[in-house]
C-alpha cells in the first residue's frame, strides 16, 4: 500500500518535471532542496482553509458530521494523522534542554562547555556534489559534516507527539578554509568558515539525536583558528558482543501427560528410597490403625 508520504513526493516530482525528461539524479537534488517549500504551500494551506472553517460548527455531533464532509470536499480524507499534525505545524511554546542523552553519548550545548566538551557533533549523510560548477549530473555520495551543538530544543505537535531537534553550527566541509587534512592524516577543522547558518529556509542547521555522533575539538598550536577532530572509539554503556549465535536448548519432541506415570515408574525403579544407614524402626499396621480409631 501505497503511503500518503510516498503519494505527495510523486505529486511534487510530477511538477518539477512537468512533461520533461529529467535525470532522476536532478529530481531527487530539487526535492531535497524545495520540498519542505511545496509541501507548506500546497498542504499546510488545505489545512488551513480546513481548520478555519471547521471552527465555525458548535455541535460535537454536527462537527464531526461537518468534518467528514469538508475532507471529501477537499480531498484529505485519506491522509494520515501524523501528516495533519505536521502541516499544522508545532505548538509555539517549546522546551529547552541543557544536556541530552542519546545513542550513548552525552550532548551539551555549546554555551555550557567549561571544564569538559560535550558540544562536538558528526553526522553523516547523503548530499548531492558537482564535480565542477558547469556539471549538470549530479552525484549523491556520503558527506560527513562537522559541528557543534549551540541548541537542544523540543517541539510539540498538538500534544499528540514532540520532536527533540539539535541545532548545530556546521563547519564548511566542501572548501579547504573550514575543513582540511594535515600530513598526519588528521582532520582539522576551522569554526570561522561556516555553512547553513539558518539564514536561507533551505538550510538545515538541525538534526535529530539519532543522527549525531560524537566528536571532541583539541586546538591545534601549530595552526590558529584549526582543531584537530577526536572521534570516540564507541558510545558508553555500548557492549559488541560480536556475531555470537545463540542456541537454543529446547525440547521439540512432544510430551503427552499419559507418559508421566511409565516415566516416574521407570524412575522409581532406579532409586533407592529405604536408608540403609541407620537402624529401621517396625510399626505394627493393626495397632496404627486401632490407635487412629
Amino acid at each position: 500500500m501505497t503511503s500518503v508520504y510516498e503519494l505527495l513526493c510523486r505529486a511534487h516530482a510530477d511538477e518539477i518535471t512537468n512533461g520533461r525528461n529529467l535525470n532522476p539524479d536532478v529530481v531527487e537534488r530539487i526535492q531535497n532542496d524545495k520540498f519542505h517549500e511545496w509541501f507548506q504551500a500546497h498542504v499546510s494551506a488545505i489545512f488551513c482553509i480546513y481548520y478555519t472553517r471547521i471552527t465555525t460548527f458548535s455541535c460535537n455531533r454536527i462537527l464531526n458530521i461537518q468534518i467528514k464532509k469538508l475532507e471529501k470536499e477537499i480531498g484529505i480524507h485519506n491522509i494520515e494523522k501524523d501528516i495533519r499534525l505536521l502541516a499544522r505545524g508545532p505548538v509555539n511554546a517549546a522546551k529547552r534542554y541543557c544536556a541530552f542523552n542519546s545513542r550513548g553519548y552525552h550532548f551539551r550545548p555549546k554555551r555550557l562547555d567549561k571544564e569538559t566538551q560535550n558540544s562536538g557533533v558528526m553526522v553523516t549523510a547523503k548530499t548531492s556534489s558537482y564535480a565542477s560548477a558547469h556539471d549538470a549530473n549530479p552525484v549523491l555520495r556520503d558527506v560527513t559534516y562537522y559541528g557543534r551543538v549551540i541548541d537542544i530544543v523540543e517541539l510539540n505537535y498538538s500534544g499528540q507527539f514532540s520532536v527533540v531537534l539539535f541545532k548545530c553550527e556546521w563547519v564548511n566541509v566542501f572548501s579547504e578554509t573550514g575543513m582540511k587534512k594535515d600530513k598526519y592524516g588528521y582532520t582539522l577543522v576551522n569554526f570561522s568558515h561556516l555553512i547553513h547558518k539558518g539564514e536561507k529556509i533551505e538550510h538545515e542547521p538541525f538534526i535529530f539525536p539519532n543522527q549525531a555522533n560524537q566528536v571532541f575539538y583539541v586546538e591545534d598550536e601549530l595552526n590558529p583558528g584549526w582543531s584537530v577532530v577526536m572521534k570516540l572509539p564507541k558510545p558508553r554503556d555500548i557492549y559488541d558482543l560480536g556475531n555470537l549465535e545463540w542456541e537454543a536448548q529446547t525440547e521439540n519432541e512432544p510430551f503427552h501427560v499419559s507418559q508421566l506415570g511409565e516415566i516416574l515408574k521407570r524412575n522409581n525403579n532406579e532409586q533407592h528410597w529405604v536408608r540403609t544407614n541407620i537402624e529401621g524402626t517396625i510399626v505394627d499396621a493393626n495397632n496404627a490403625s486401632s490407635n487412629e480409631e
